[in-house]
């Protein structure tokens, strides 16, 4: 049975030191590398925060955040472990651009689409702009940050009953994360 990972916004600019840090973020990040070297996962799916320099929820820009992960920015860019696990591995992988004008909390938006076993999603991502899931696919989301991007994730991907792990997550606040999680039925593991 094939088990996709999906890898929430692994970037720079969201562990410490980044201009967005989570805290724990870079542990959450490194226990994803040693997930990704178990040989559990078969497809890995990257999601990448990809903003222009003056996006609108930037702080200078009237928004709620401060600048982070500006497209071409080493902020902006994959944590590399995680990239070199995945070549490693030879995972195959798809990697999705979101919100790069608009705010994004998620690069799935809508199925659009059910071939027989197949489910589509169309995606934030110009250059992939559908991923299709076998309805029998184990979804496990993992990433930064848990109470927002990889929440928004699982709820997207809600009617493949998406899993995600825990100690491959971090979030900003650990209490809305889980209440979040329970609000609406996603099932957090550990790995």
């Amino acid at each position: 049975m094939n088990k996709t990972l999906i890898i929430v916004d692994g970037q720079y600019d969201f562990i410490e030191g980044g201009k967005l840090a989570v805290q724990g973020g870079k542990q959450a990040l490194d226990n994803i590398v040693k997930y990704l070297d178990s040989g559990e996962i078969s497809t890995v799916i990257t999601t990448q925060d990809w903003h222009n320099g003056t996006h609108e929820s930037f702080i200078t820009e009237g928004g709620e955040f401060p600048e982070h992960c500006v497209r071409h920015t080493h902020g902006a860019l994959i944590y590399s472990p995680i990239l070199e696990a995945i070549e490693r591995n030879k995972l195959f992988r798809f990697n999705l651009l979101k919100g790069e004008y608009t705010e994004q909390f998620t690069a799935f938006l809508n199925q659009t689409d059910r071939y027989s076993h197949w489910k589509e999603y169309t995606t934030t991502d110009n250059n992939t702009p559908f991923i299709q899931f076998h309805e029998d696919e184990i979804i496990e989301i993992c990433g930064l940050a848990g109470d927002i991007c990889v929440m928004n994730t699982a709820i997207a991907l809600k009617e493949l009953r998406p899993v995600i792990i825990d100690n491959c997550t971090a979030s900003l606040s650990d209490d809305n994360f889980r209440k979040l999680a329970d609000l609406n039925g996603i099932n957090i593991i550990e790995v």
